[in-house]
């Protein structure tokens, strides 16, 4: 019997697909104007790929900082790692380690997000185009934006589980990588704490060559990209929410998953698809969850 928690993360899915839609067809042509010229709809574009700070200052404000310092049970019992979170520590020089390495963070999430993102995706625009934005007789059916954003997500889940796995497999990859793995303990700002060669492969890439491939639609391409950077930030959140609009049905991968990653650096490749369980790569997970080790 599905529980009250799941009912609401797919409630919110239910939303996100069938009354985005709707929204962004009224908002389209007064955010960004008539498109007849090409140039104008880059710039349409461009603008949706630098959503991604505003919403990331948007999750962090709304969704991260109240459970993490609130502190109240509620959440707490959500909380995956055993371990106090380092804000929290009695050891100034945990703190202040912390701090510094927030600090890196947040440089790097604005560095990223407002300058590396959108600079990747004009040289895409510029060499592949950009997508329709039309709200007439191009605006994609359900069943067309169902096609589209699964296409979409699929592959970019493909993409991202073979790079993510090549990077820990090959030294010369990993001392990319290592990075990342900085935080043992994952919070928000882990999410895109990464070097430049890791973010452009990792994180960049598999955004902007399934934008090259499927095509999709301006609002396929917006739900698809809301989709999948809810659930990169998800990952790295720290809590396992059942309510999470991104882990509700079956094959979904699981936070705890990524924390498990990092906390013991192997397997669980897996983002947004549960493909460890398709390429054998969960077995560690569940060996080391047999020898009492599944709690980070």
């Amino acid at each position: 019997m599905m529980s009250i928690y799941t009912f609401l993360g797919a409630l919110q899915a239910a939303i996100w697909f069938f009354f985005v839609p709707h929204l962004c067809k009224y908002i389209w042509p007064r955010l960004f104007g008539p498109h007849q010229a090409d140039r104008l709809t880059g710039l349409a574009e461009l603008c949706l790929w630098c959503g991604l700070l505003p919403y990331f200052v948007l999750y962090l404000v709304f969704v991260a900082l109240p459970p993490y310092y609130l502190n109240w049970h509620f959440f707490e019992r959500y909380k995956i790692s055993n371990k106090e979170w380092p804000w929290r520590s009695g050891s100034r020089e945990v703190r202040d380690r912390f701090w510094k390495s927030a600090r890196r963070s947040l440089m790097l999430d604005v560095l990223y997000l407002s300058v590396g993102i959108p600079i990747l995706a004009w040289i895409k625009i510029i060499a592949f185009g950009s997508i329709s934005f039309d709200t007439g007789d191009d605006w994609p059916t359900y069943s067309e934006s169902a096609n589209q954003i699964m296409s979409y997500v699929v592959l970019h889940e493909l993409m991202f589980y073979w790079i993510h796995r090549a990077f820990h497999k090959f030294p010369s990859l990993y001392r990319f990588h290592k990075t990342h793995h900085e935080y043992k303990q994952n919070n928000i700002l882990a999410s895109q704490h990464f070097s430049l060669v890791d973010f452009f492969f990792s994180i960049a890439l598999p955004s902007i060559a399934c934008t090259i491939i499927v095509r999709p639609h301006s609002v396929c391409h917006f739900q698809a990209g809301l989709w999948l950077f809810t659930a990169n930030l998800d990952d790295h959140l720290g809590y396992a929410f059942p309510w999470s609009a991104v882990r509700w049905f079956p094959f979904a991968a699981t936070t705890e998953a990524h924390e498990f990653h990092h906390c013991y650096n192997m397997g669980c490749f897996s983002s947004k698809l549960n493909l460890d369980a398709v390429f054998g790569t969960d077995m560690q997970r569940r060996l080391e969850a047999r020898k009492g080790l599944n709690s980070p």
